[in-house]
C-alpha cells in the first residue's frame, strides 16, 4: 500500500517540477527534474517515460528535451489603444475593455513580472549562445596551437636528422613548444 502512495508522490513530483520549469520558460530535460525533485534517475526516468508513452501528456522536442503537452486555445488577436482622457483600450479577440489609468498601473503591475522573467530568459538565452561561441572559438586556436606546435616538432627533428648546426633559430630553445602544449604560457 504505500508503495502506490511512494509512487504517487514521486509522480507528482516529477510533474510538478516539470509544470514549474515549463512556467519558467526553462529547458526540461531528465537531468534537470533529477535536479530540482531530488530523486534518483531511474525514478525521473521511469515516469517521464510513463508520461510520454502512455499519459501523452509529455513530448519528446529534440533528444533529451521534453515539454508538457498544453490544450490551449489558439492565441488571439490584442490590440491596445490610449485614449485622450487617460483611458486605455484593450481588445483581446470579441473581449473589450476599456480600463481607467488606476487599472492600468494595476494590470501593469501584475504583468511586470512576467515581462522580467521573459527578460531574464531572453539574457540567459542569450549569455548561453555567446558562451558556446567563445568555447568553439577556444577550442579551434588550441586546435591550430597543437598543430603548429607539432609541425615545429617535426621541423625540429628533420633538422636534427640532417645535422643542422645547434645555433639554428629552429634548434636554440624547444622550451616554449612544450610549455605552449602543456598549458602553462595560454594562462
Amino acid at each position: 500500500m504505500t508503495e502506490g502512495i511512494q509512487e504517487k508522490t514521486n509522480r507528482s513530483r516529477v510533474w510538478t517540477t516539470i509544470m514549474e520549469l515549463h512556467r519558467n520558460g526553462q529547458q526540461i530535460t531528465r537531468q534537470r527534474v533529477i535536479e530540482l525533485s531530488g530523486l534518483t534517475y531511474h525514478i525521473v526516468d521511469g515516469h517521464i517515460t510513463n508520461l510520454i508513452e502512455r499519459e501523452g501528456t509529455l513530448r519528446r522536442v529534440i533528444d533529451g528535451v521534453f515539454e508538457p503537452i498544453m490544450p490551449f486555445a489558439e492565441p488571439r488577436a490584442i490590440t491596445v489603444t490610449d485614449l485622450p482622457d487617460g483611458m486605455m483600450i484593450v481588445e483581446i479577440g470579441d473581449l473589450l475593455l476599456t480600463l481607467s489609468p488606476v487599472e492600468v498601473r494595476m494590470l501593469a503591475k501584475r504583468l511586470q513580472g512576467d515581462a522580467q522573467t521573459a527578460a531574464n530568459l531572453q539574457m540567459q538565452h542569450d549569455v548561453g549562445f555567446l558562451t558556446h561561441e567563445v568555447q568553439l572559438r577556444l577550442m579551434r586556436q588550441r586546435q591550430e596551437q597543437n598543430g603548429l606546435i607539432e609541425s615545429l616538432q617535426a621541423e625540429i627533428k628533420a633538422m636534427k636528422k640532417k645535422g643542422a648546426p645547434p645555433d639554428h633559430p629552429r634548434m636554440v630553445s624547444q622550451e616554449p613548444a612544450t610549455s605552449i602544449r602543456q598549458g602553462s604560457l595560454l594562462s
